[in-house]
């Protein structure tokens, strides 16, 4: 059987100026539940891209949440 060679890259973005209630949400619903389950699976290799602001905001907001990362 022929291998296959698959790159799972994730981009994860919130706009600039964005209020903090969506960014809290989107971390609460979505990014840190996605970081959990890949967390619990060692093996799968991935691409995490979080733009500028955002990943500003997980490190001031949410620093127990670095090590996912």
């Amino acid at each position: 059987m022929k291998k296959i060679t698959f790159i799972l890259a994730v981009h994860n973005h919130q706009p600039v100026g964005n209020f903090g209630f969506v960014f809290e949400e989107a971390y609460r619903k979505s990014y840190l539940p996605f970081l959990k389950v890949l967390e619990s699976h060692p093996k799968i290799k991935v691409v995490l891209h979080y733009s500028g602001i955002l990943l500003e905001w997980i490190i001031s907001s949410h620093p127990e949440c670095c090590p996912l990362l």
